[in-house]
């Protein structure tokens, strides 16, 4: 399986996906990246750092934009939000919106919160996560 995670500035959601994704399924292919430029270039976020640190997740993901990936390698991409969603479909990707959460709604951005947030958006990705095993392409 190889999947591709995006939000805005693949600096606090979709970096947390990625590092939870590659950490369950390590033979999958596992990709992140942004809508915009805005932390191009930019390790993640520190609260997503601590987060992953404090589950024992020592992956790292610097922040990248879409056009810098191939979306034709990915088997499934993922969206953080709806407004995610919308603007890949505006140029033509198609993609799943959050689907893979089980309670089908959206991952607020924590960007800007506390870190008490960055737990609760760590623990909605990492359940919804668990449920791509039962993916089906």
């Amino acid at each position: 399986m190889k999947i591709l995670f995006v939000c805005l500035g693949n600096y606090c959601r979709s970096p947390i996906a990625h590092a939870i994704a590659k950490h369950i399924f390590p033979n999958w292919t596992i990709d992140s990246c942004a809508l915009s430029h805005c932390h191009e270039g930019e390790q993640m976020h520190i609260n997503s750092r601590k987060i992953l640190k404090k589950h024992e997740m020592f992956y790292d993901v610097i922040s990248k934009h879409i056009s810098k990936v191939n979306i034709k390698n990915f088997d499934l991409v993922l969206c953080m939000d709806f407004s995610n969603y919308v603007k890949l479909n505006g140029l033509g990707i198609k993609c799943e919106y959050v689907t893979f959460l089980k309670d089908n709604s959206e991952v607020e951005d924590p960007y800007g919160e506390n870190v008490e947030f960055y737990e609760q958006t760590y623990k909605k990705i990492y359940n919804s996560i668990l449920e791509l095993k039962n993916y089906k392409n």
